[in-house]
């Protein structure tokens, strides 16, 4: 029996040693079927071990400021083929290419693609229809896919290039258009396309903005800005080029490559330019009877001015777009031919008006531009040249130009001289140093005596 104890005893002392020994040894956190991060912590805290954290990850994928909005615009459809070249036709190429940039860019968190044809036998969209339908998507971008071609049935003019919207009025679409259009180019020229540039096409038939500035030729670009949406037009090769054909426009693995790179080159300009997202403010609309503005609440300006792109418009009281002269409050402005307010020199028909700066109203009476002055006749505004009579006294007005007189001059075949304030000196005065006569007519005396002076061929006296 005491032997049983003893062993009993020796057993229970062995269990206790070993046990001791395993609470002395470290736990490895996260090794599988061991103890949870939890309780290794609460192991190391009792032992005073350090525990080793886990490494937070990197990342370092761009972030958009917002979620955007993009719309492609696959060049023609429909009937209109676009350009063609045996089987190769424009409009199913551009239509590809849309759909693979469609892909990719909805790859990216916060973007939303839409399109404004998605098959080959809807009807060809208007360019003002295009664009509508991005605006009305709240479009941050609109970019218009092509192919490119010459006149000829073979080129030897190759690779890509981008239009985008001039400067004139709304120039930030001009300056969005651009970053866009140099973003996208960019990435084509990643796939060995040559690099044409980024090219702005003007109208070439005189149309002009509603500021009077020379429009753009491409509808995508001209429509694009009025409705303050930067909108750019990529022709991605030229399809009447054999070798453009045969790298880029013969597989869909080639088109899939221009797709991306349009979408790779899309992502980059926003990521890249804070302004890039649009804050929609409102749209130029239009039908028969003329234009009209519909703000961001879809509101319209009636019976008021506007401030619209940083230019002053009035609007009648069925809300149109007022043009030409328009009198105001007993005062007259002149809307340009697209319904800008006018500041500064304007002329219509034959006539110049001073439209004054800050309010646009019609200047009537002296008016001092960059230091001289003019004579703008009370009633009509028109700018007056030749001679001027007010009371008493007499000026003249240059030809041509209508800047008052001020020295010296000669008209038809006599010198006349006119003081600092534009006023013709008669009889006797000071001028240069010298002493002259002239006439109550104003004409100067010469080769004569006046009042027992003699006077030289110049005029001045001879003492």
């Amino acid at each position: 029996m005491k032997r049983q104890l003893k062993s009993f005893f020796v057993v229970l002392v062995t269990l206790g040693l070993i046990c001791g020994s395993l609470q002395s040894l470290p736990v490895y956190a996260g090794e599988p079927g061991t103890q949870s991060q939890d309780e290794a912590e609460q192991a190391a805290e009792q032992q005073e071990l350090p525990v080793e954290q886990p490494a937070e990850q990197q990342d370092d994928t761009p972030r958009l400021a917002r979620d955007i909005v993009v719309v492609l615009d696959p060049g023609h459809g429909g009937s209109d083929t676009g350009a063609t070249r045996g089987s190769y036709v424009e409009r199913d190429l551009a239509l590809s290419i849309a759909y693979y940039c469609k892909e990719e860019l909805e790859k990216y968190p916060g973007v939303t693609v839409y399109m404004t044809r998605w098959d080959n036998t809807s009807p060809c969209m208007g360019r003002d229809d295009r664009v509508e339908y991005a605006w009305n998507k709240g479009a941050d971008l609109l970019v218009s896919l092509h192919l490119n071609a010459t006149g000829s049935a073979s080129t030897t003019v190759s690779g890509s290039e981008v239009y985008y919207p001039n400067y004139n009025y709304n120039s930030m679409m001009g300056s969005l258009g651009y970053r866009a259009s140099s973003s996208i180019l960019t990435q084509l020229g990643g796939l060995g396309l040559s690099n044409n540039g980024c090219k702005i096409r003007n109208s070439a038939d005189g149309s002009v903005y509603f500021n009077g500035t020379i429009s753009d030729y491409l509808g995508i670009n001209y429509w694009s800005k009025l409705k303050g949406i930067p909108g750019v037009l990529v022709e991605h090769a030229y399809i009447n080029n054999a070798d453009d054909r045969a790298k880029y426009l013969s597989t869909q693995e080639q088109l899939k490559a221009l797709g991306v790179a349009d979408a790779t080159g899309i992502m980059n300009y926003f990521y890249d330019n804070s302004d890039a997202y649009i804050v929609h403010t409102g749209s130029w609309e239009h039908n028969s009877a003329g234009w009209w503005y519909q703000r961001q609440d879809m509101t319209y300006p009636w019976g008021q001015w506007e401030s619209i792109d940083g230019y002053w418009f009035y609007f009648d009281g069925r809300g149109y777009l007022c043009t030409g002269w328009k009198q105001l409050n007993d005062k007259w402005y002149y809307l340009g031919n697209h319904g800008a307010m006018i500041e500064g020199w304007h002329r219509v028909g034959a006539n110049w008006y001073y439209l004054t700066w800050g309010d646009g109203a019609m200047a009537t009476g002296w008016v001092n531009s960059d230091g001289k002055w003019y004579y703008l006749t009370p009633g009509n505004g028109n700018m007056k040249t030749g001679w001027l009579k007010e009371g008493n006294l007499w000026y003249y007005l240059l030809p041509g130009n209508g800047d008052m007189a001020v020295g010296w001059h000669r008209i038809g075949s006599k010198w006349y001289h006119f003081d600092t304030s534009g006023v013709m000196n008669t009889g006797w005065y000071e001028a240069d140093g010298k002493w002259y006569y002239s006439y109550a007519s104003g004409a100067m005396a010469a080769n004569t005596w006046v009042d027992g002076y003699r006077l030289g061929a110049d005029g001045a006296w001879l003492p």
